[in-house]
């Protein structure tokens, strides 16, 4: 049996990794052997944030290392945001096809790319309440500074407004609360594995 891939995207700061994390520790909690899910480690360029772990949140390698990877063939999809560049590995497919079922976080353009070479891939649009809001996460999250957070913004509506225009995510969620947001996506990915 195949398994599923499931893509989650979103704009900047609504919420995707802290999302996922919680439905892949809720799915290993209370399906155990009956549903297994993995994420899918991202490799990206830029630069470590205070509390993330190598190998557990991203792969961070350099820029030539990248380069190299593009040039090879290794990832299924890439993108750059804001100079740094960000990959998800081509071998993802075929782990699925052996039978393992994997989500990962890729932006919109990622999304279209895996979705043209594999078609039966699963996407989930996971929106802030507003771009107000949105704002406010950013702005907590003390990351960014004010011009990176504006750009971060621009780049939000632009997404939000394509999705709006040309629909190509099968869930749409919006994220208004956070226990509520993780049990839809739940119920997205079981009703993909469990009822096919």
């Amino acid at each position: 049996m195949k398994g599923t891939l499931f893509l989650i995207s979103a704009p900047s700061g609504a919420g995707k990794t802290t999302i996922v994390n919680a439905v892949l520790e809720h799915v290993k909690n209370h399906y155990g052997d009956k549903l297994v899910l993995e994420k899918v480690i991202t490799y990206t360029t830029r630069p470590k944030r205070e509390g993330e772990v190598e190998e557990k949140d991203y792969f961070f390698i350099t820029k030539e290392d990248f380069l190299e990877k593009i040039e090879s063939g290794f990832f299924m999809e890439w993108s750059t945001w804001y100079e740094n560049y960000y990959g998800s590995p081509a071998w993802v497919l075929d782990r699925v096809r052996e039978g393992i079922s994997y989500i990962a976080i890729v932006d919109r353009f990622g999304a279209r790319s895996i979705k043209a070479i594999f078609p039966e891939v699963v996407l989930i649009w996971l929106a802030p309440v507003s771009l107000e809001v949105l704002e406010q996460r950013l702005i907590r999250r003390g990351t960014d500074l004010q011009q990176e957070i504006e750009k971060r913004l621009l780049k939000a509506a632009l997404e939000m407004d394509e999705e709006k225009k040309e629909k190509i995510y099968e869930y749409h969620i919006i994220n208004d609360d956070f226990n509520k947001t993780v049990q839809k996506v739940i119920n997205c990915i079981v009703v993909e594995i469990m009822e096919k």
